[in-house]
């Protein structure tokens, strides 16, 4: 009972590891397929190096993999920028696709807010029409970009 308790339990500890350097490799493949391609996007060596994986799955029925990427700058995601790299279980690309804007890093003004987070969410009240219940309060920041408030508008 032991030995298969022992078997079982490895066999529980090996196969996560097995899975990560697994997604780890084909991620590996869709970003050196994408370096490949830059040039036809007109993607720079630094859109290339600031992307970062948004989502990574297997479809059960055809074991597809898609690797979904996000165009970033200074850490900041670029609104619906995604690129998708469709790769099939023998390791070749499939397909890719990408919605990603050239040479980001020329096209970026700034990376200072115009609004405060508490502005941000006083228009996009007004903008839902909705009243606030009282004052809203900062409970916690994160970093420069993660926010938590309190509740305070109602519909």
């Amino acid at each position: 009972m032991k030995g298969i308790l022992l078997l079982f339990s490895t066999i529980l500890l090996w196969l996560p590891s097995k899975m990560i350097a697994q997604n780890e490799k084909l991620e590996s493949i869709a970003r050196q397929y994408v370096a490949t391609q830059a040039p036809q996007w007109n993607l720079t060596a630094e859109d290339v190096r600031n992307m970062t994986v948004s989502d990574l799955y297997r479809t059960a029925h055809n074991g597809v993999t898609h690797v979904y990427f996000i165009q970033t700058h200074q850490g900041i995601a670029l609104h619906n920028a995604i690129m998708n790299v469709s790769i099939l279980p023998n390791q070749r690309v499939l397909f890719a696709n990408s919605r990603f804007l050239p040479d980001l890093a020329a096209a970026v003004n700034t990376t200072l807010p115009i609004l405060n987070p508490e502005a941000a969410i006083e228009k996009a009240a007004v903008h839902l029409k909705l009243q606030p219940d009282k004052t809203i309060e900062m409970l916690e920041r994160v970093g420069n970009t993660e926010f938590y408030f309190s509740r305070s508008w109602a519909g």
